[in-house]
């Protein structure tokens, strides 16, 4: 009976061990392989009209939420960088004035 449950626990080492070093193999390898690209085809116009916004969205954000001086400027400088985007018909350069 000892000889058979020593057969046993060495089998079910064995078999650990295994599964280690196969959960060791994949970790060590890369998701991606070497070199991958793949081109794909993204949205469109929305994405076009999204893109010729420019960063003003996140800079706003940015000057809001964060206090951050250098995006406010997009805003409320003496020329602001929004007067300068054709995208942006109805501009107001009262943006502070409540």
């Amino acid at each position: 009976m000892k000889t058979v449950l020593k057969v046993i626990g060495i089998i079910l080492l064995v078999i650990v061990g295994l599964i280690v070093a196969l959960f060791v193999k994949a970790a060590s390898t890369p998701a991606v392989p070497k070199g991958y690209t793949e081109t794909v085809e993204t949205g469109g116009e929305i994405e076009k009209t999204y893109l010729k916004n420019g960063p003003f969205a996140t800079a706003w954000l940015m000057w809001q939420l964060q206090g951050d001086e250098n995006a406010a400027k997009a805003f409320i400088e003496p020329q602001p960088e929004l007067f300068g985007n054709p995208l942006y018909q109805e501009q107001r350069a009262d943006l502070l004035e409540e």
